[in-house]
């Protein structure tokens, strides 16, 4: 009995409701302003094969990250991260590109 007891007081990290609602705070904070950034590389006329592979890098690393963070993988959740933040970047290197070409 004293075992499950120090279960609970032994995990790490946070509970599962923090950690959805650090998923859902983290998704808010980088998902509006790629799509911002997407549409305007669409507008801007950015290369159409780059959009489209941003866009599915972007898309990959947000869902891995999430699948990282349910379940505490580091460093991937890191590495899911910077594949969204990368394809971020590139999107306003396409806008660049579109802008002037």
């Amino acid at each position: 009995q004293a075992n499950d007891s120090d279960n609970d007081e032994a995990k790490p990290g946070f509970s599962e409701e923090e950690r959805w609602k650090r998923i859902v705070q983290n998704d808010m904070e980088n998902i509006p302003i790629t799509l911002t950034l997407m549409w305007i590389a669409v507008i801007c006329n950015g290369n159409y094969e780059t959009n489209v592979a941003f866009g599915t890098i972007f898309l990959f690393g947000r869902v891995m990250h999430t699948i990282c963070y349910i379940y505490s993988l580091m460093p991937w959740r890191s590495v899911a991260w910077l594949l969204g933040i990368l394809s971020t970047l590139g999107f306003m290197g396409n806008i660049v590109y579109g802008a002037f070409q």
